[in-house]
């Protein structure tokens, strides 16, 4: 039977004189400088979580941005762990990176991770150590808040007094966790990065990678024999690990780590990059059965693929930038947006629009109305497809205000089956003048439909001239 040894939690206050300690003797120069380490390399992660290790961790309170953060942990058996890591990324954001821990004691690791960025409210960690066969195991994920300077007080930290008010220097190696990563964690300090770990295990300089674009494009010419390496497109990588990738890469077991490629031969083969969901779109949203809709959206392909795009309109599916689908059935169905690129790579917009359909001949409503005072009288008109007046359409009419004092409001309503979907505009003309002098009217106006409002404003209309307050779909 395998125990667990329980491990102490240092108060904070003997982390405090400590934390003294050490800035003093830094400053002092009582330390010498450590030498520059040489670029890190990478274990890969075997399937399976590891049963020999333990970690304690004192978990980060917050962090700040005036500096660093000091993640310490403790793995136990020291000389069963071959490496281990941080992972980091700003909250509700999706990928994670990485800083490879260093050793502080036989069985003490240590790692700094870039100083968050004014703005950012929180980031998401975790620490995870490789025993001697590379199996991982981690901690739980945590959460710790970015706050002020003056609020946070967390001890562990490469503080700016020490080192001085600029970037703490040497810069940090951090590691990207899948191909296509943007080489700087968004919401950090990219003035803390040096180096960047490519999925590929190469290591780069932030200048490099920034250059290529992304961290894909950066391994591209800069590690020669790196051996052939696919990379694996995830997400919240707290769930999978990235293992093999000497000879390709998949994602299996509990907990991340990103392995370099030991050699091998040949060039590296660009790994495929999923292809975007621009604007995505569906019109009508409402009517009753048979409603006719059609769906729109625009992709793009990073590699030049093509790219096949696949509507799922909830009772059926349809292929096409375009499409056009027709409801028989009544009830509320959300539309979703599928594209991909035939060599694996997929984009997906899960809820482009919500689609209400209700029974054959259940009235549809709209309403248009303008209101004012003062001498003049107003003449509310709503043109649709094909220049049709909705006032005289079976089903609607005209509520006119006619002169008058005090306010007054004109309206035109609609309640019915027949009004074809399409564009509507609202107009609003200045009839007459009533008594006095002509003078521009001010006046509010609004379009409501059995779906919710359409439009609303306020307008100027002079003597004998008609505006265009708004155009609106319906239903």
């Amino acid at each position: 039977m395998r125990y667990a040894l329980p491990f102490p939690r240092v108060p904070s206050s003997v982390r405090q004189a400590a934390a003294a300690f050490l800035s003093v003797s830094l400053a002092s120069g009582a330390f010498a400088a450590p030498a520059p380490q040489a670029d890190p390399v990478v274990k890969k992660a075997a399937p399976g979580e590891s049963t020999r290790l333990s970690i304690a961790h004192d978990p980060l309170k917050c962090l700040s941005t005036d500096a660093r953060a000091l993640v310490d942990a403790r793995v136990l058996p020291g000389k069963e762990m071959e490496q281990s890591f941080v992972f980091f990324r700003a909250s509700g954001t999706e990928d994670f990176y990485y800083v490879v821990m260093r050793p502080r004691a036989p069985e003490d690791v240590v790692a700094e991770l870039p100083r968050p960025l004014p703005g950012l409210t929180g980031i998401d960690y975790f620490v995870q150590a490789l025993d001697r066969e590379s199996h991982p195991k981690k901690t739980p994920d945590y959460a710790p808040p970015v706050t002020d300077k003056t609020v946070c007080r967390d001890e562990r930290a490469v503080s700016p007094g020490v080192v001085g008010p600029a970037a703490p220097k040497p810069g940090l190696t951090i590691g990207l966790t899948r191909a296509g990563q943007a080489p700087v964690p968004s919401g950090f300090n990219k003035d803390d990065i040096a180096k960047v770990i490519l999925v590929t295990g190469a290591v780069v300089a932030l200048s490099v990678a920034l250059a290529s674009g992304t961290g894909a494009a950066a391994g591209a010419g800069t590690a020669a024999k790196v051996g052939a390496a696919a990379a694996v497109k995830t997400g919240g990588l707290s769930t999978g690990a990235i293992v093999g990738i000497g000879a390709g890469v998949a994602a299996v077991g509990v907990g991340v780590a990103v392995a370099a490629s030991s050699g091998g031969g040949g060039d590296e083969t660009p790994a495929n990059r999923n292809p975007t969901i621009g604007s995505a779109t569906v019109t009508p949203l409402y009517g009753a059965v048979p409603l006719q809709v059609t769906a729109s959206a625009t992709t793009s392909d990073p590699d030049n693929d093509p790219v096949t795009v696949t509507w799922n309109f909830g009772p059926a599916t349809a292929t096409g930038t375009n499409a056009t689908f027709t409801y028989q059935t009544a009830g509320t169905f959300t539309v979703s947006v599928t594209a991909t690129d035939g060599k694996g790579g997929t984009a997906t917009n899960a809820n482009v629009a919500s689609v209400r359909v209700d029974p054959q001949g259940t009235p549809q409503f709209l309403g248009a109305t303008a209101s004012w005072s003062g001498d003049s009288d107003l003449d509310v008109r709503v043109a649709g497809p094909g220049g049709i007046d909705v006032a005289t359409q079976p089903g609607g009419r005209r509520l006119p205000a006619a002169c008058g004092t005090g306010n007054r409001t004109e309206s035109v309503i609609y309640q019915g089956t027949g009004l074809p979907p399409g564009t509507y505009t609202l107009f609003v003309k200045h009839a007459a003048t009533c008594t006095g002098s002509p003078s521009t009217i001010r006046f509010s106006y609004a379009a409501q439909a059995t779906t919710g409002s359409k439009c609303a404003g306020l307008l100027d209309v002079s003597p004998a001239a008609e505006v265009q307050a708004c155009t609106f779909t319906f239903p």
